[in-house]
């Protein structure tokens, strides 16, 4: 099956991302294959996102991540065979240097954490299985089976650590054993005996911070990630035939005190104050916390934000038992989105398009995953955004306000991972899907219009075809490549970005300037035939406040091709570190279906054609 369905796409697949050569890892997670890259240049994106069995890609800093939907792990084996590859030891398993950046340290928290996630998920469905045998008086406390059950689960967490050094190790490219070693060393009943008991510990005349490091992550990786340096020094320095014996040695020898002494008391911290931080907004906030957060949980998963809660689940559950934003605002986001796609999908008239809404609508209501849905329906259709958001916000009002909590890490979000949320107030999150539901719902059947029923009363004002010159001299790439998980994701639209070699932007078409940012790094302009386009000069250069720029128009202004709208001061820009793509976006792209975008070309300013209608 896996053959039939992804023949064309593992054939394709490795010469699409620039070959084998350009590969630095090659993994997957539950919904998407995951290309870390040495060259972005190399790959050819709209090819990939074409390719049959693709439900679409976005890049996220150098990964390429391909949507595949439940069924990756065909997709990864079948890439692996054709590609001569071991599946268990594929291209670049460990982890190259990249830049330092919050995508980085995102990543590097989901590659430690995303392995591990089957321990999580039978560990936690095991404890609902015990929770439910005692409500329904089937399994009593004090039963043999009660017992083997509940430690059996508990192992899971408990020994976290050990598992979090494996993955961390398998990310970081050090030595799995070694890595799971660090995460023993934090909870060997002798070093938890002595924190419990109060005695002083030290090593080498440094003191060791007495705190407990059960169910936590952030020590461990804190830990294998400087590990993984030491053991690279301790190779290098270590004669041939003695290796085996000094760098594991060495290794232990510079990481343990510092592992116990500084990286362990970080983390510790670390996991600490965030979780802190989270519940403290929760006690103030209540209700509109968690509805704040369901809200926006399309926005963390378009942006990979979501990994970085990870950590602070666990140390909820380890702290509390329960956890009751984060867990208890996935479910309903994801709920929604499947009641959403399944609505957009029985309205819809194209087959290919209700067949891909319709199985996204099974992924995200059973399966529990909701990234199909996302990129293939809803960033489609963004006015189904808005529904989703709406009908999460309320949900998660209601959860919050019933002070509905997660008692395990069901792993599913989906219907069959209700059973991770029973307790007392169960009642609230049944009506808070129930109402976010018809929230949902009802939206979805105002705002969404079909674009083959709905063609007619979407089609631009004139059809007369346009196209879209340079606004600056420089390199064009794909939209998708810049920086920026809102640009890259098409959020706003698709596009086009410029590295420019000049500093003075001029109108790329005719039209009417519709608007000037407050902070004048972007301006928008109406086409004749309707398109919206946005140029926004720099990324993140928002923060800038409107210095280093300067606009050479003014709202209302009618441009044609070369007027000159806004002069910016490079030099200004990477001083303050930020990048300087000109990013060019029809914002309505999406009434433009036969709209064309030519990037892997040396711009000329006023001369060049980058977009055609």
């Amino acid at each position: 099956m896996a053959k039939d369905k992804f023949g064309v796409f593992s054939s394709k697949i490795i010469d699409l991302v620039g070959g084998k050569e350009n590969i630095a890892v090659f993994t997957h997670c539950a919904t998407r294959l995951r290309f870390n890259v040495e060259n972005k240049e190399k790959v050819q994106f709209e090819e990939v996102k074409n390719l049959p069995g693709a439900r679409g890609a976005v890049w996220a800093g150098n990964q390429l991540q391909i949507i595949i939907g439940n069924d990756v792990a065909d997709a990864y084996a079948a890439i692996c065979k054709a590609a001569g590859l071991n599946a268990d030891d594929s291209i670049g398993e460990t982890q190259k240097g990249g830049k330092f950046s919050v995508g980085a340290i995102i990543d590097g928290i989901a590659g430690c954490v995303t392995p591990i996630i089957p321990v999580l998920v039978g560990s936690g469905l095991i404890k609902i299985l015990v929770m439910l045998g005692e409500m329904s008086g089937l399994l009593s406390a004090d039963a043999p089976t009660h017992t083997v059950l509940t430690f059996a689960s508990d192992a899971g967490f408990y020994f976290l650590p050990i598992f979090v050094g494996f993955a961390a190790a398998r990310k970081f490219g050090a030595n799995p054993a070694l890595g799971m070693l660090m995460g023993a060393i934090f909870i060997h009943p002798t070093f938890i005996a002595a924190i419990e008991a109060g005695t002083t510990l030290s090593i080498f005349g440094l003191p060791i911070y007495g705190a407990s490091y059960a169910a936590s992550i952030f020590p461990v990786i804190l830990s294998v990630f400087v590990m993984s340096y030491v053991e690279r020094f301790a190779i290098k320095i270590s004669p041939d035939f003695l290796r085996s014996v000094v760098e594991p040695l060495l290794t232990l020898i510079v990481m343990i005190p510092i592992a116990l002494c500084v990286l362990g008391p970080m983390g510790a911290f670390l996991g600490n104050y965030m979780a802190a931080a989270i519940l403290w907004l929760y006690e103030k906030m209540g209700w509109l916390a968690v509805g704040l957060s369901t809200a926006l949980a399309p926005l963390f998963i378009i942006t990979g934000i979501h990994h970085a809660f990870t950590p602070y689940i666990f140390q909820s559950f380890a702290d509390l038992g329960y956890e009751p934003i984060v867990l208890v605002g996935n479910i309903i986001y994801n709920l929604n989105l499947g009641i959403i796609c399944l609505v957009a999908g029985l309205k819809m008239k194209d087959k290919d398009e209700k067949s891909t809404s319709l199985s996204c609508a099974v992924t995200s209501l059973t399966g529990g995953i909701s990234e199909p849905g996302m990129y293939g329906v809803i960033i489609k259709n963004k006015r189904l955004l808005v529904s989703l958001m709406a009908g999460s916000f309320v949900g998660g009002a209601i959860a919050g306000f019933g002070k509905v909590c997660a008692y395990a890490f069901a792993g599913s979000f989906g219907i069959f991972g209700l059973t991770a949320y029973i307790g007392d107030n169960v009642l609230w999150l049944i009506t808070a899907l129930v109402i976010s539901f018809a929230v949902s719902i009802t939206m979805t059947t105002i705002l969404f219009k079909d674009k083959k029923s709905a063609g007619d009363s979407k089609a631009p004002k004139d059809t007369t075809p346009l196209e879209l010159k340079a606004c600056i001299s420089g390199s064009v790439i794909p939209v998708a490549d810049v920086d920026d998980p809102v640009f890259s994701s098409k959020t706003l639209g698709d596009g086009i970005a410029i590295r420019p070699s000049g500093q003075i932007i001029t109108a790329p078409c005719a039209g009417k300037v519709s608007m000037i940012a407050d902070t004048l790094h972007a301006i928008g302009i109406t086409m004749d035939n309707g398109a919206e386009l946005l140029i926004h000069e720099g990324i993140n250069t928002v923060a800038l406040e409107g210095k280093g720029f300067k606009v050479l128009v003014k709202a209302g202004d009618t441009v044609k091709v070369g007027t000159p709208l806004l002069e910016f001061d490079a030099a200004f820009i990477k001083e303050h570190g930020y990048a300087t793509d000109c990013v060019m976006i029809v914002t309505n792209s999406e009434d433009f279906p036969n709209v064309k975008f030519i990037t892997g070309i040396n711009a000329q300013q006023k001369e060049t054609v980058v977009c055609q209608f």
